[in-house]
């Protein structure tokens, strides 16, 4: 595992969009970065955090959530609408 000081950790976080973007320029596993931003953050480090999902993800939540409702209902011996 690579030797990261918590200063260039920072810096890293911040000049990065997302977890995976952190691992990448410190060559920490993304779970490590994550667990290591929670406890910075326990400690009293403002450190803010990503935005949840795939940067760029553009998924339309109605769309999915119809198809969850289709199969919801055919478990539940439904007709799909």
């Amino acid at each position: 595992m690579a030797k990261v000081t918590k200063k260039d950790f920072v810096r890293a976080w911040m000049t990065s969009s997302s977890a995976r973007e952190v691992a990448e320029k410190t060559s920490l596993s993304p779970t490590t970065i994550s667990s290591y931003g929670s406890r910075l953050r326990r400690a009293g480090v403002n450190l803010p955090k990503f935005p949840a999902g795939a940067p760029g993800c553009t998924a339309n939540v109605d769309d999915l959530n119809a198809i969850i409702a289709e199969f919801t209902s055919i478990a539940a011996g439904k007709e799909p609408r």
